[in-house]
Protein backbone atom coordinates (compact mmCIF):
# COMPACT_ATOMS: atom_id res chain seq x y z
CA UNK A 1 0.00 0.00 0.00
CA UNK A 2 1.69 3.13 -1.13
CA UNK A 3 1.85 6.36 0.63
CA UNK A 4 -0.79 8.09 -1.11
CA UNK A 5 -3.39 5.40 -0.56
CA UNK A 6 -2.40 5.58 3.24
CA UNK A 7 -3.15 9.16 3.03
CA UNK A 8 -6.35 8.50 0.82
CA UNK A 9 -7.43 5.74 3.48
CA UNK A 10 -6.57 8.37 6.75
CA UNK A 11 -8.64 11.05 4.93
CA UNK A 12 -11.61 8.97 4.31
CA UNK A 13 -11.28 7.71 8.34
CA UNK A 14 -11.69 11.72 9.69
CA UNK A 15 -14.52 12.24 7.44
CA UNK A 16 -16.05 9.70 9.04
CA UNK A 17 -15.31 9.79 12.69
CA UNK A 18 -15.95 14.24 12.00
CA UNK A 19 -19.63 13.22 10.67
CA UNK A 20 -20.56 10.37 13.42
CA UNK A 21 -18.53 11.73 16.73
CA UNK A 22 -20.73 14.59 18.11
CA UNK A 23 -17.39 17.03 19.06
CA UNK A 24 -16.14 20.43 18.19
CA UNK A 25 -13.78 19.74 15.91
CA UNK A 26 -11.60 17.26 13.64
CA UNK A 27 -8.21 18.34 12.67
CA UNK A 28 -5.77 15.63 10.43
CA UNK A 29 -2.42 16.45 9.71
CA UNK A 30 -0.13 13.74 7.34
CA UNK A 31 2.30 14.59 9.78
CA UNK A 32 15.78 8.52 13.45
CA UNK A 33 15.65 7.61 16.16
CA UNK A 34 13.68 9.95 19.19
CA UNK A 35 14.19 8.97 22.65
CA UNK A 36 11.99 9.80 25.22
CA UNK A 37 13.08 10.65 28.69
CA UNK A 38 11.98 12.44 32.41
CA UNK A 39 12.00 16.22 32.95
CA UNK A 40 10.52 15.38 36.71
CA UNK A 41 10.16 11.84 38.49
CA UNK A 42 8.55 9.43 36.74
CA UNK A 43 7.43 12.10 34.12
CA UNK A 44 7.90 10.18 30.70
CA UNK A 45 8.51 12.87 28.30
CA UNK A 46 8.18 12.23 24.42
CA UNK A 47 10.43 14.62 22.30
CA UNK A 48 10.74 15.80 18.44
CA UNK A 49 12.01 12.98 16.28
CA UNK A 50 12.60 16.07 13.45
CA UNK A 51 14.72 19.25 14.13
CA UNK A 52 15.33 18.98 10.29
CA UNK A 53 12.75 21.83 9.00
CA UNK A 54 10.63 21.56 12.01
CA UNK A 55 10.52 24.31 14.29
CA UNK A 56 11.65 22.60 17.91
CA UNK A 57 12.57 26.16 19.68
CA UNK A 58 10.78 28.75 20.90
CA UNK A 59 12.59 31.35 18.64
CA UNK A 60 12.63 29.16 15.98
CA UNK A 61 8.75 29.28 15.90
CA UNK A 62 8.78 33.32 15.86
CA UNK A 63 11.36 32.54 12.54
CA UNK A 64 9.36 30.82 10.86
CA UNK A 65 6.19 32.69 11.58
CA UNK A 66 8.00 36.19 10.51
CA UNK A 67 9.20 34.66 7.77
CA UNK A 68 5.49 33.49 7.08
CA UNK A 69 3.94 37.33 7.31
CA UNK A 70 6.72 38.70 5.11
CA UNK A 71 6.95 36.55 2.14
CA UNK A 72 3.39 34.41 2.00
CA UNK A 73 1.17 37.37 4.14
CA UNK A 74 -1.40 37.86 1.48
CA UNK A 75 -1.79 34.31 1.31
CA UNK A 76 -2.66 34.15 5.11
CA UNK A 77 -4.24 37.27 5.40
CA UNK A 78 -6.60 35.94 2.12
CA UNK A 79 -7.54 32.63 3.89
CA UNK A 80 -10.85 31.42 4.82
CA UNK A 81 -11.10 32.12 9.15
CA UNK A 82 -13.47 29.29 9.85
CA UNK A 83 -13.87 29.73 13.80
CA UNK A 84 -15.53 26.85 15.72
CA UNK A 85 -14.57 24.41 12.84
CA UNK A 86 -15.89 20.47 13.04
CA UNK A 87 -13.13 19.33 10.59
CA UNK A 88 -9.92 20.68 9.23
CA UNK A 89 -7.27 18.78 7.46
CA UNK A 90 -3.53 20.49 6.57
CA UNK A 91 -1.13 19.09 4.52
CA UNK A 92 2.22 17.19 5.52
CA UNK A 93 5.92 18.26 5.59
CA UNK A 94 8.52 20.40 6.80
CA UNK A 95 7.44 24.08 8.23
CA UNK A 96 9.18 25.88 5.16
CA UNK A 97 7.44 23.56 2.68
CA UNK A 98 3.85 23.91 3.95
CA UNK A 99 4.23 27.74 4.86
CA UNK A 100 1.24 29.76 5.81
CA UNK A 101 -1.03 27.10 5.51
CA UNK A 102 -0.12 25.65 9.32
CA UNK A 103 -0.82 28.88 10.59
CA UNK A 104 -3.92 29.29 8.44
CA UNK A 105 -5.66 25.73 9.33
CA UNK A 106 -4.55 26.01 12.79
CA UNK A 107 -5.12 29.34 13.99
CA UNK A 108 -8.97 28.45 14.31
CA UNK A 109 -8.28 26.05 16.97
CA UNK A 110 -9.25 27.34 20.69
CA UNK A 111 -10.36 24.55 22.64
CA UNK A 112 -7.77 23.99 25.28
CA UNK A 113 -7.73 19.66 24.95
CA UNK A 114 -7.46 18.58 21.22
CA UNK A 115 -7.47 15.40 19.82
CA UNK A 116 -4.80 14.88 17.26
CA UNK A 117 -4.76 12.31 14.14
CA UNK A 118 -1.93 11.63 12.62
CA UNK A 119 -0.51 9.00 9.74
CA UNK A 120 1.53 5.82 11.52
CA UNK A 121 4.38 6.07 8.25
CA UNK A 122 6.45 3.19 9.91
CA UNK A 123 3.90 0.86 10.95
CA UNK A 124 4.90 -2.19 9.04
CA UNK A 125 7.68 -1.64 10.93
CA UNK A 126 5.97 -3.10 13.64
CA UNK A 127 3.12 -5.21 12.31
CA UNK A 128 0.62 -2.70 13.17
CA UNK A 129 -2.34 -1.99 10.80
CA UNK A 130 -6.24 -1.88 11.55
CA UNK A 131 -6.43 -0.33 14.89
CA UNK A 132 -5.77 3.18 16.53
CA UNK A 133 -2.37 3.59 18.23
CA UNK A 134 -1.89 5.40 21.36
CA UNK A 135 0.70 6.23 23.39
CA UNK A 136 1.29 6.24 26.74
CA UNK A 137 3.68 9.19 28.27
CA UNK A 138 2.53 12.17 30.26
CA UNK A 139 3.74 14.93 27.81
CA UNK A 140 5.31 16.27 24.59
CA UNK A 141 7.90 18.08 24.30
CA UNK A 142 7.15 21.53 22.80
CA UNK A 143 9.49 24.65 21.76
CA UNK A 144 7.53 26.68 24.57
CA UNK A 145 7.57 24.01 27.17
CA UNK A 146 6.28 20.27 27.67
CA UNK A 147 2.45 19.88 26.34
CA UNK A 148 0.41 17.87 29.02
CA UNK A 149 -1.39 14.82 28.10
CA UNK A 150 -5.36 14.83 28.49
CA UNK A 151 -6.74 12.18 31.32
CA UNK A 152 -8.96 11.79 27.68
CA UNK A 153 -6.62 9.82 25.92
CA UNK A 154 -7.13 7.12 28.68
CA UNK A 155 -10.62 7.30 28.91
CA UNK A 156 -10.87 6.70 25.09
CA UNK A 157 -8.49 4.10 24.92
CA UNK A 158 -10.47 2.23 27.55
CA UNK A 159 -14.08 2.34 26.17
CA UNK A 160 -12.57 1.18 22.78
CA UNK A 161 -12.71 -2.66 21.99
CA UNK A 162 -9.51 -4.38 22.65
CA UNK A 163 -9.12 -5.25 19.59
CA UNK A 164 -9.29 -1.85 17.44
CA UNK A 165 -7.10 -0.01 19.48
CA UNK A 166 -3.31 -0.59 21.05
CA UNK A 167 -0.72 1.62 22.98
CA UNK A 168 3.29 1.41 21.60
CA UNK A 169 5.02 4.30 22.46
CA UNK A 170 7.84 3.34 20.25
CA UNK A 171 5.59 3.12 16.92
CA UNK A 172 5.03 7.07 18.44
CA UNK A 173 8.69 7.99 19.34
CA UNK A 174 9.85 7.48 15.40
CA UNK A 175 6.62 9.36 14.18
CA UNK A 176 6.69 12.85 13.12
CA UNK A 177 3.07 13.73 11.66
CA UNK A 178 1.56 15.24 14.72
CA UNK A 179 4.41 16.55 16.38
CA UNK A 180 4.98 19.21 13.36
CA UNK A 181 1.75 20.86 14.32
CA UNK A 182 2.58 21.57 17.96
CA UNK A 183 4.85 24.58 17.81
CA UNK A 184 1.50 26.63 16.27
CA UNK A 185 -0.65 25.12 18.75
CA UNK A 186 1.34 25.78 21.48
CA UNK A 187 2.04 29.48 20.16
CA UNK A 188 -1.42 30.25 20.44
CA UNK A 189 -2.03 28.10 23.93
CA UNK A 190 0.27 27.44 25.99
CA UNK A 191 -1.65 25.32 28.46
CA UNK A 192 -3.01 23.36 25.61
CA UNK A 193 -3.46 19.83 26.26
CA UNK A 194 -3.18 16.84 23.71
CA UNK A 195 -4.90 13.21 22.72
CA UNK A 196 -1.88 12.10 19.95
CA UNK A 197 -3.39 9.24 18.11
CA UNK A 198 -1.60 7.41 14.92
CA UNK A 199 -3.65 5.71 12.21
CA UNK A 200 -2.07 3.46 10.50
CA UNK A 201 -3.04 1.15 7.38
CA UNK A 202 -6.61 0.12 7.31
CA UNK A 203 -8.79 -1.61 4.79
CA UNK A 204 -12.26 0.41 3.53
CA UNK A 205 -14.14 -1.70 5.50
CA UNK A 206 -12.02 -1.91 8.52
CA UNK A 207 -12.49 2.11 8.47
CA UNK A 208 -16.47 2.21 7.82
CA UNK A 209 -16.20 -0.53 11.23
CA UNK A 210 -13.80 1.59 13.25
CA UNK A 211 -15.79 4.76 12.70
CA UNK A 212 -19.27 3.12 13.78
CA UNK A 213 -17.17 1.69 17.09
CA UNK A 214 -15.93 4.87 17.89
CA UNK A 215 -19.02 6.55 17.49
CA UNK A 216 -20.50 4.33 20.01
CA UNK A 217 -17.94 5.63 22.56
CA UNK A 218 -19.85 8.66 22.80
CA UNK A 219 -16.43 11.07 23.08
CA UNK A 220 -18.84 13.78 23.86
CA UNK A 221 -19.44 12.36 26.56
CA UNK A 222 -16.56 13.62 28.33
CA UNK A 223 -17.00 17.47 26.97
CA UNK A 224 -18.67 19.78 29.90
CA UNK A 225 -21.70 22.04 29.01
CA UNK A 226 -19.10 24.70 26.91
CA UNK A 227 -18.92 22.88 23.36
CA UNK A 228 -15.34 23.97 22.20
CA UNK A 229 -13.81 22.23 25.44
CA UNK A 230 -13.09 19.83 23.13
CA UNK A 231 -11.70 19.48 19.70
CA UNK A 232 -10.08 16.99 17.05
CA UNK A 233 -7.24 17.56 15.16
CA UNK A 234 -6.35 15.40 11.95
CA UNK A 235 -3.32 15.40 9.71
CA UNK A 236 -2.70 14.38 6.25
Amino acid sequence: MGIRQKNVNLLLLTYKLAMKVNAALFLALPLLLLSCGKTKEHEQVRFPVDTIGFATKDYQVDSILNRISRIQGDFLESAPNIKESRLAICPHDDHTYVGWLYPATLRNITAKTVILFGVAHKAMRYGLQDKLVFESFDSWKGPFGNIKISKLRNQIYKLLPQNDAIKHDSMHIVEHSIESMLPFLQKQNRDIEIVPILVPYMSMEGIEVLAEKINRVNINGFAPKSSNQYEKVYRD
